[in-house]
């Protein structure tokens, strides 16, 4: 069934494709990359810092090289005994075109971009064959170099003569292309891989659709060995040149992740094709050249002329410069992790990755290709390298940047009670967190402030109002002294998004107001819960027949576990567990965000919904909740519907997979847009540590959906690792 939804899938891309237009810059790095490595350059974060003074190093990145070339002519043999190729000269040539685009993006400094402009320009206006036996390797190879300096260069510098541009474009189609379109189909396969990566970065760069569909159609259905299921022979991993020797099998690897970066780009998911073919292959090659045994089947290929009995051992163990782009890509995007131990190894034991071998790969892949991500209930260090401690939390965008907001924990059990106050971090990549302090300090003991040190104050939120230019700030209390049987929600309000902010007052909300939806039997129901509270366990398997709304009309409705949603129409609400939990009640709040408008309805009642967390889509609104069992995970819930105020549907459990009986261990805490990246959520989730609550750790994870109209419904999935590319 994968398989055939995997074809639908890209004969559907395939068809937008051809109405979009290219990314640019968008062969092996679009802006966010490019702005992700300027950044952690400049930051000396680690690992991209130590790739980077490798990469420094290399006489090719340096504005100070020496371009050897051009020639008319290059090739990687000569029939003529003794004559020149210019093989080295032209590869090093290239890559210092490419590496000087690079280090222009990276530091700013001129002096990069008229280096690789310098090459660019001179081969465009002398290069006119390549030749010989390997012309189609050297076009291919180079070719993608020269692509990506080229399309590096004309995106992100704008002093590059229009008619150089316009040359260089020449070039890749009257002289590069040539060799290449037809790709290599009578030999190994890492001839007709690189010839792929060339063939669709050219068409990238030249904007040219059926230049691009030609590489991607043969990645998948061409006639030679690099077509990806004739190289990547089988699920368990062989690859066709695997009886060859391993040399060759890294470098054909990497030409086809390559050539799936470019898609990537482009919008286009070839790693994942044929049930995540190319990965199997670089588990598998990773293995074996680790020391570990494989199994091999004897193999000949699609020309008739590679016949291979067994495994070769040639080059076994000697990792190249490869294996950092298809780790990132499997463990960070994909979510792929536990599914290559061996790959991560590799990847591990190359970094931080050097030169490439020759000019077959780009190299420094430790710089280029290392993605931020996140690893659900790992701890997550701030900009101090200290676990990042705002529990129960909540984001707010504002300006450019994210800020989070949650309980700062203590030490043991005492640090379940607010010892402290509302941490604040921010961020603008939701991976990397700054330390902003205290937002909400708790008041000094023996104060008497409701939020007196020692207070239980849960689920801190934040919204901004922009009409008063306020940031409004909602939270859980229970006033210290009182268990969990105060049920108040309390506010606070300051002029800046990161505090501090000033206390203004705690109570039960919706006091002497009806619920809209309430039946107005209950007005006039009995009331068996007057005077009564409850602890757990203790409630009827009815609880309506307790009639708590009615008994709580004059001082306000309980207000426990809580979050805030804000709509497009700027309207704000304010969703809590009500009624000793069994009812989720959810209140519009006023216009200014800081009380409670009277207006409000309940849901799912007798349902016993904690952890609530609204967010819209596609113009639905879904909430994501849990039941009730104290410190212990459950099954999560979720629900939709077409108005904030209901009425409801409940969709069963979002989450699928291993340990979605207990949502991952984790509970709801919020769900995050995601900037810039319309349809995609981020589900933020606590692993609570009651016996020691400063190491609770937070369980981030991606929203799907699936289904279409009212069978819409989200879900969610174990991830070990992964970043905000993984899933749309």
């Amino acid at each position: 069934m994968k398989k055939y939804i995997f074809t639908a899938l890209l004969l559907l891309s395939a068809v937008v494709l051809r109405s979009q237009s290219f990314v640019h810059p968008g062969i092996l790095h679009d802006d966010r990359d490019l702005e992700r490595i300027r950044t952690k350059v400049a930051e000396k974060a680690q690992p991209w810092w130590d790739g980077y003074l490798r990469f420094a190093e290399d006489p090719r990145a340096s504005f100070d090289y020496d371009m050897n070339g051009p020639w008319a002519e290059v090739m990687r043999t000569n029939p003529v005994k003794g004559a020149p190729t210019h093989k080295k000269e032209f590869e090093d040539d290239c890559l210092a075109a490419y590496y000087n685009a690079l280090q222009w993006n990276i530091t700013g400094d001129g002096r990069h971009a008229a280096k690789a402009i310098e090459i660019l320009d001179g081969y465009s206006a002398t290069l006119r064959s390549i030749l010989n036996h390997d012309r189609q390797l050297m076009a291919g190879l180079c070719g993608f170099l020269l692509a990506n300096a080229a399309e590096l260069m004309r995106h992100t510098y704008d002093k590059w003569d229009a008619e150089h541009v316009a040359r260089c474009e020449t070039m890749f189609r009257e002289v590069i292309y040539p060799v290449i379109e037809n790709f290599a189909t009578f030999a190994n396969g890492n001839w007709d891989a690189a010839c792929i990566k060339g063939v669709m970065a050219i068409g990238v760069f030249c904007d040219d659709r059926a230049i691009f569909e030609r590489g991607v159609d043969y990645f998948h259905r061409g006639e030679g060995n690099g077509r990806l299921t004739y190289y990547v022979i089988n699920d368990e991993g062989q690859c066709q040149e695997s009886g060859r020797d391993q040399p060759h099998v890294m470098f054909g690897l990497a030409c086809l992740a390559e050539a799936c970066e470019v898609g990537f780009k482009q919008g286009l998911d070839m790693y994942s094709a044929a049930d995540f073919r190319l990965m199997k292959g670089f588990e598998y090659t990773s293995k074996y050249n680790l020391g570990h045994d494989v199994p091999f089947r004897r193999w000949l290929d699609t020309t008739g002329k590679y016949r291979h009995e067994m495994i070769s051992e040639e080059g076994r163990g000697k990792l190249r410069a490869i294996f950092e782009l298809p780790y990132n890509h499997y463990a960070r995007r994909a979510g792929q992790a536990s599914a290559i131990p061996f790959l991560a190894q590799a990847a591990a034991r190359v970094r931080p990755e050097g030169e490439p071998w020759t000019a077959d790969n780009p190299g420094y892949g430790t710089l280029l290709f290392t993605l931020d991500s996140f690893t659900p209930g790992e701890l997550w260090p701030d900009d101090k390298g200290v676990h990042i401690n705002a529990h129960g939390g909540g984001i707010l965008f504002h300006d450019g940047r994210y800020y989070w907001f949650g309980e700062h924990k203590t030490e043991g059990r005492a640090g379940n009670r607010a010892q402290v106050g509302v941490h604040v971090y921010s961020s603008t990549d939701l991976y990397n967190w700054k330390d902003e302090g205290i937002a909400l300090s708790v008041a000094p003991e023996d104060s008497g402030s409701p939020i007196e040190k020692g207070c239980i104050l849960e689920r801190p939120k934040v919204i901004y109002n922009a009409k008063t230019q306020k940031f409004v700030m909602w939270f859980h209390l229970e006033p210290k002294g009182m268990g969990y049987g105060g049920a108040q929600s309390g506010v606070a309000v300051s002029d800046r998004v990161t505090g501090p902010y000033t206390f203004l007052r705690a109570e039960r909300p919706e006091a002497g107001h009806w619920p809209l939806n309430a039946p107005v039997s209950m007005q006039t129901a009995p009331v068996p819960s007057e005077g009564k509270s409850y602890e757990g366990g203790s409630l009827p398997d009815d609880v309506n027949t307790l009639n708590i709304i009615t008994r709580d009309l004059k001082g306000g409705q309980m207000a426990r576990d809580m979050n805030l949603f804000v709509d497009d129409d700027g309207k704000a609400y304010h969703i809590y567990s009500s009624e000793e939990n069994s009812t989720l009640h959810i209140s519009l709040l006023s216009d200014d965000y800081t009380a409670h408008s009277g207006v409000y309805s309940r849901h799912f009642d007798n349902r016993f919904m904690e952890a609530p967390a609204m967010f819209k889509h596609r113009g639905r609104y879904y909430l994501m909740m849990s039941g009730c069992t104290g410190w212990r995970p459950n099954a999560a819930r979720s629900a939709v519907a077409d108005s904030p105020m209901g009425p409801w549907r409940e969709l069963g459990n979002p989450c699928v997979g291993t340990g979605a009986e207990t949502t991952f261990e984790s509970q709801s805490t919020f769900i995050l847009p995601v900037q810039g990246r319309e349809g995609r959520f981020v589900y933020m989730g606590d692993r609570w540590r009651s016996d020691d609550a400063i190491d609770g750790r937070y369980v981030w994870l991606p929203l799907e959906f699936e289904g279409e109209g009212e069978s819409e419904r989200f879900i969610l999935r174990p991830r070990d690792e992964w970043n905000l590319d993984s899933v749309n």
